[in-house]
């Protein structure tokens, strides 16, 4: 029978254990705690968050790059975008221009506790604490911010083989979901999984067979210098079954951003260079 354990530092101590100690996070902020802590057997959420009573939360991530903050403030818009398209309230006090002032500052410090030059940065935005609801009614809002060594690497995934899944084997993701950065990704997911049940390594959800790209090169790209090569879709090569010279040229040009670029950079101090 598993023990009832009411100490917060026994607790600590149990899910520390059940830790690996590789998971990559630096350095994480709660709000419902309003502090950051290194220690990854802190860095949880309670129990009644609707993130995960209701997947009622909205997300995005930077990059800090070289000891600056990179696109920090492009991906806020995004997040308040989607964070009025998911109908949540703000964190904190103030109007929209408050806030991102506030997380901004919230982001930095974060960024600064981690110890790190480069890291992935990513923030959410639930609808808080206060009860098992539907709705966010009676809850605080509430704002989470992690900094980590990025996404676990997928085998395959510098020559990657895209599987076109059917929209009959999963459902394309309906578009009031699919137009902001919601928290839930459980279509992604069953797409990935139908894919590598296939032999590929990414899914792409398609209503129709996909076609006319087997000549040219392909490659798929996510967040600020994230992209992935295509070498093959459904089994049949691309091109010449290699990373194409597109691919390479502006995977360069993105790492170069990052780390010499000046349009999306903040420092880690306010006001410095």
């Amino acid at each position: 029978m598993p023990a009832v354990v009411n100490d917060p530092a026994a607790w600590a101590k149990l899910v520390g254990a059940a830790r690996s100690g590789k998971e990559g996070f630096f350095a994480f902020y709660s709000s419902v705690a309003d502090a950051i802590t290194t220690n990854v057997s802190l860095m949880t959420l309670p129990v009644d968050d609707h993130a995960i009573v209701r997947g009622h939360a909205v997300f995005d991530t930077c990059s800090l790059a070289e000891g600056r903050m990179y696109r920090l403030q492009v991906h806020l818009d995004r997040l308040f975008a989607s964070a009025a398209s998911a109908r949540l309230p703000l964190p904190f006090g103030g109007d929209e221009a408050a806030n991102r002032e506030r997380i901004t500052e919230i982001v930095r410090a974060t960024c600064v506790a981690s110890g790190r030059r480069s890291c992935d940065v990513r923030f959410w935005l639930t609808a808080g604490t206060g009860n098992l609801g539907v709705t966010p009614a009676g809850c605080t809002p509430s704002l989470y911010v992690l900094c980590f060594g990025g996404l676990p690497p997928l085998p395959g995934s510098e020559d990657a083989d895209t599987v076109g899944i059917s929209e009959a084997t999963v459902p394309l993701k309906p578009a009031a979901l699919a137009e902001l950065k919601s928290n839930n990704y459980l279509l992604n997911a069953l797409c990935m999984l139908a894919a590598k049940e296939r032999g590929g390594t990414y899914g792409i959800g398609a209503a129709a067979t996909i076609a006319g790209v087997l000549e040219f090169g392909v490659f798929l790209l996510a967040g600020d210098t994230h992209g992935y090569p295509v070498v093959r879709l459904d089994g049949e090569q691309i091109g010449d079954g290699r990373p194409g010279p597109v691919y390479a040229a502006l995977k360069r040009l993105l790492l170069e951003d990052a780390a010499t670029g000046n349009a999306h950079h903040e420092p880690l101090q306010a006001g410095g260079a």
